[in-house]
């Protein structure tokens, strides 16, 4: 599948056709000192599941030989099952538009593979499109300024968007009504917003909901992301808001606290030195105003963060 030519610090994607390429690539990457390999596991690239296999199986061995972690991009139920057998440490985004059933479940849970949703990044992109993104003040407050205001002045702008934007902005926004208003709509409108909502609905964010709490409930690690770099998904602000779909989704404080940390940390093979509050580990930590089990808003704000034992923010404790 032929991909955008973002090269600002290389390629941002690297198409991959045949085994002999991958695994060069992957050697690499390993020369750089990565700690990840991340492959794409997509039908979109117009070959098999068993194809892909066939081409990723034997890089996603020397990655793994070599230390490196493997995180597989996935959304749909088949892809994921695939994916774990070439060799997935990691599911980033999960399933998006299907029930996970229990022999996926079975799988991650024999295979040590974790469960990273992102849930927030496929609403972003969403609400881009349908012309109603907005940034909390957490978001507005940390993020580059400069970034925040390439949405302003997107804003300003509209009228000079290509195309493709604009009728995004005016049919998405369409996809979740009702069958008898579509039905008033032309005959092209109509095609139009069947094929988006192939994509787009707000079903598909509450069957990521669902799928979620499928795995915690299954005790398969859980780990929480943002895929930061999406359209309105910015870096490092953005992490709260991801911690807030958790909440909406359903899941309890521990479990978003355990999944931020100690899930993290085993996701990435990092377990032993951080993740927890344990003898021997580094002290990474923060101090907060209330308990975060009972009290998941503190986070927003904490009043002290160590890292190696050191304070790095906030003053004496009184």
């Amino acid at each position: 599948m032929d991909m955008p030519s973002l090269d600002v610090n290389g390629p941002m994607f690297s198409k991959v056709t045949t085994k002999a390429q991958a695994k060069e690539l992957t050697k690499q990457q390993i020369s750089q000192g990565t700690h990840i390999l991340k492959v794409v596991w997509t039908q979109e690239t117009g070959l098999s599941h068993e194809q892909l296999l066939e081409i990723f199986k034997p890089a996603i061995s020397t990655a793994k030989r070599n230390g490196l972690i493997v995180a597989i991009h996935v959304e749909k139920l088949l892809g994921a099952k695939w994916a774990i057998k070439a060799g997935a440490d990691i599911l980033v985004h999960g399933v998006l538009r299907e029930s996970i059933d229990q022999d996926l479940i079975t799988m991650m849970l024999s295979n040590n593979v974790t469960y990273m949703p992102t849930l927030t990044v496929y609403h972003h992109y969403f609400d881009f499109l349908k012309n109603e993104l907005s940034f909390s003040d957490i978001e507005t407050k940390n993020a580059l300024t400069s970034t925040i205001k390439s949405f302003d002045l997107l804003n300003k702008e509209k009228a000079k968007a290509d195309n493709i934007l604009q009728l995004f902005n005016k049919y998405l926004p369409l996809v979740d009504n009702s069958e008898a208003e579509i039905a008033m709509l032309s005959e092209q409108e109509q095609s139009i917003i069947k094929q988006l909502k192939a994509v787009f609905s707000e079903r598909y964010h509450l069957m990521q909901e669902l799928n979620l709490n499928q795995v915690v409930s299954a005790g398969v690690n859980v780990s929480l992301g943002t895929d930061a770099g999406n359209i309105g998904t910015l870096h490092g602000s953005s992490l709260y808001g991801e911690i807030q779909a958790w909440k909406a989704a359903g899941i309890s404080n521990k479990n978003i606290i355990k999944a931020v940390t100690l899930g993290n940390a085993l996701a990435f093979n990092v377990a032993e030195s951080i993740g927890s509050l344990t003898s021997g580990k580094n002290a990474n930590f923060v101090v907060l105003d209330e308990n975060p089990y009972k009290v998941l808003s503190t986070l927003r704000q904490p009043i002290q963060v160590y890292k190696h034992g050191a304070l790095v923010f906030g003053g004496d404790l009184k």
